[in-house]
């Protein structure tokens, strides 16, 4: 056996790929799925390294297994946390894996020698399977998620044939996954485990934002699940390695430095948003950023300063249409929508046909996010009102988009296109950083809302935020007129807008 260790040292081959090989020799054909198991045991206790193999050598096999698995679980329960415990506890956790399937193959429930060919397949090889099964079940934007969550999983814990994965995969994997930075693409090309090392190199005060223990949770554990249970159900595999792994929110992880929530804009930031040429004179439609004579009426220009005087989502100023501009009390409001009933017809007198109406399919974050706001004064001076009857004169039908230049992506969100451009505006004013998008905006008009003294069920109508009993309060089930007019008490006082009025 000592002669072994030293051929070891001379070799050229790591010394566990060495110990797996000599295993396997040592182990008989139940037991050779074993061999990697017990060469990193082997390993991490490497003062006693000879003794262990000389045990397996012997055949005292099912004593020597016991031992390891009592030593990991009296790691675990003494809370004794360094790295050779962590790994010792992974070591038995995946032991306790291999004696169950061992159990199966001699209980008769798991032929080895019948696997199903596809259990060679790696992961990324069923995600394209799911996809198809999920097709038509859930919202098209989600079926990336299946990729993405398997991409990072692989990059993690390796990418191998899913007969191979075992428990210590997935536990390794949650252990990793919130020291992921969350740019990790673009900091070490795609490899997850150098953008960690890199990560974590940086000084206090520089590293980058990682995942947060919601997204794993939510999203790409959950992902990943799904992909195994597919594998076990259609009898690629007689069993789901991922059974038996459990979440373990970490009372401290690595996402005291994720990022942090959208906060609202500064005076500082508004001016310099609203000084661009954007809102003056820009150069071109296409060159909006560059100044000029030519006064731009788009997408961009009508989006930014709805949601700075409604608060509104990006995603909910793109999908209106032009008959989401509704009479409410004889003001005008944004009708925040997802379907429309025949009782709004009638209740808002809409000019449109009941096929027409029937077609309509928007999306609303929730049923609360269903709301009217009104249109704010400042909007109406700056020629609001002209521009939706201009879009009313140019339409055959009022169902069309208020602002056409305003296209959703290829998952029919209609937030990406003004990320995009806002993220731009923001960068060549030089005020881009994480903690501000045009989310921003509907921080910064609640903020409005309270120094204008807006009865807190009002303000909560405008932000689509729930009532409860606040409604009773108020009296504001439904807006009355002088709730309305609320909207006007609002004001950016470092913000002047005049040179913008229709004269």
């Amino acid at each position: 056996m000592l002669m072994f260790f030293d051929e070891i040292r001379m070799s050229d081959k790591s010394e566990k790929e060495q110990l797996e090989a000599k295993l396997e020799e040592m182990l008989d054909e139940k037991h050779k799925g074993l061999a990697k198991i017990l060469a990193q045991k082997i390993i991490i206790d490497e003062y006693s390294a000879e003794m262990q193999l000389r045990i397996v050598e012997m055949k005292n096999l099912d004593l020597y297994l016991q031992n390891v698995l009592q030593d990991a679980e009296l790691r675990r329960q003494t809370y004794y946390s360094n790295q050779k415990s962590r790994k010792l506890e992974k070591v038995g956790d995946d032991l306790k894996y291999e004696k169950r399937k061992l159990k199966e193959i001699e209980d008769g429930k798991l032929d080895i020698k019948k696997r199903n060919p596809e259990a060679n397949q790696k992961l990324m090889y069923f995600v394209d399977k799911v996809e198809k099964n999920k097709k038509g079940k859930i919202l098209d934007h989600s079926l990336p998620q299946y990729r993405r969550a398997v991409s990072l999983f692989t990059g993690l814990v390796g990418d191998k044939p899913v007969h191979e994965y075992k428990l210590s995969d997935f536990e390794e994997y949650q252990s990793l996954f919130l020291r992921v930075p969350l740019d990790y693409q673009k900091i070490a090309s795609g490899n997850p485990l150098k953008a960690i090392e890199v990560n974590d190199n940086l000084p206090d005060g520089q590293k980058y934002d990682t995942y947060k223990w919601k997204t794993f949770k939510g999203k790409h554990a959950s992902s990943i699940r799904v992909v195994f249970d597919y594998i076990k159900k259609h009898k690629i595999l007689e069993y789901n390695p991922m059974s038996d792994f459990k979440l373990e929110e970490p009372v401290y992880d690595y996402t005291a430095t994720r990022r942090k929530p959208k906060r609202s804009f500064k005076n500082e930031e508004l001016v310099k948003i609203f000084n661009v040429p954007l809102f003056h004179s820009c150069l071109n439609s296409v060159n909006w950023m560059t100044p000029g004579n030519y006064p731009i009426r788009d997408f961009k220009f009508w989006g930014i300063l709805i949601g700075l005087f409604t608060g509104a989502r990006s995603s909910e100023i793109g999908q209106l249409l032009i008959m989401d501009v509704v009479n409410y009390n004889n003001i005008p409001h944004f009708h925040i929508v997802d379907q429309y009933t025949y009782e709004d017809v009638l209740d808002y007198d809409l000019n449109i046909s009941e096929e027409e109406l029937d077609e309509i399919n928007k999306r609303t974050k929730n049923k609360k996010s269903v709301r009217l706001v009104p249109v704010h004064n400042e909007l109406i001076k700056m020629g609001f009102l002209d521009y939706l009857e201009k879009r009313k004169s140019e339409c055959q039908s009022h169902s069309e988009q208020l602002f056409p230049d305003w296209y959703a992506d290829k998952y029919g969100r209609h937030s990406t296109l003004m990320a995009e451009r806002f993220s731009y505006l923001l960068d060549k004013s030089g005020i881009k950083t994480q903690a501000i998008s045009f989310h921003s905006f509907r921080h910064t008009f609640k903020d409005a809302m309270r120094r204008a003294d807006l009865p807190y069920g009002v303000q909560r109508k405008f932000m689509g935020h729930s009532l409860n009993d606040v409604n009773e309060e108020y009296g504001i089930d439904k807006l009355q007129k002088k709730h309305s007019e609320e909207i006007n008490n609002i004001s950016y006082d470092t913000l002047d807008f005049s040179h913008l009025y229709v004269k």
